[in-house]
Parts: C-alpha cells; structure tokens; sequence
C-alpha cells in the first residue's frame, strides 16, 4: 500500500494542472480536456464504482483536499482516495442531441508527468496504458 501524505496528494494535482489539459466537471470525455476515474476507500466498501472527471484545475486544490463545487463536482480528502487512474488514450463521443454525432480519440502524454512526480518522490506506477496511484 502506498502512503501518501497531503503535500504528496498536492504536487500530484499541482503536477497535473501544470502538465495535462484543464479538466472539464463532464461525466464523459470531452475533446481538449484531461480525464481520469478515481474512487475512495468510502466508495470501495459501498459498490466498488468510480468517478469519472477531468483532473481538478489549480483552485480546485486545498490543503488536503479536493474543494466543493469544482471539476470534481464535491469535495473529496486526500486520505480517503484509494485509486486514480489516468489513462494515456481516451475516446470520446458527442453527447448532446443538438449536434451531429462526433467521436474521437486523444492522447495524454503522461511521461512528463511520471518524470515530475518521480523529481518529486511521489509514488505512482506509469505503464504504457496509465499512470496510477493505487494505495490498496
């Protein structure tokens, strides 16, 4: 299990908004934005389920916790993420019934952001699918 302290959690997200695209609050993916699934230890011993958002943006981040009404949508504590992942390619499609249909592809480039959490000392694991953090 990875221990994670709260300055940890923040240079990760700090890490993030520096090297990702903005996140969008969306449950989907949408084109030109970050995307990750996360969920809490909470959450693991409810349903197993994930969320599903782009990455919190740079005023989303407390000291030791993501803030209410932001990308994430509420609030959630460091100490109580158990997973995120996020993933190297995302497909996306169009959801809105006012447009045509549009689907597509985009790439994260996350070896930056493993090289800057490594600089860091911030445990996580990059495989050519993902990068993660998993703390079970």
């Amino acid at each position: 299990m990875h221990t994670l302290t709260n300055e940890d959690w923040r240079e990760f997200f700090f890490a993030c908004t520096k090297l990702l695209l903005p996140g969008n609050w969306t449950p989907v993916p949408v084109p030109g934005g970050s995307w990750c699934r996360f969920t809490t230890f909470d959450r693991l011993q409810t349903d197993a389920g994930y969320w599903g958002h782009g990455l919190p943006e740079h005023d989303d981040i407390g000291l030791d916790y993501i803030k209410d009404g932001g990308t994430w949508g509420q609030p959630f504590r460091f100490a109580d993420l158990a997973h995120i992942l996020i993933p190297r390619r995302v497909f996306w499609q169009s959801e809105w019934s006012s447009q045509p249909f549009q689907r597509g592809e985009m790439v994260q480039d996350l070896v930056p952001l493993s090289e800057k959490l490594t600089e860091k000392g911030v445990q996580h694991r990059l495989t050519d699918l993902v990068l993660e953090i998993k703390r079970y």
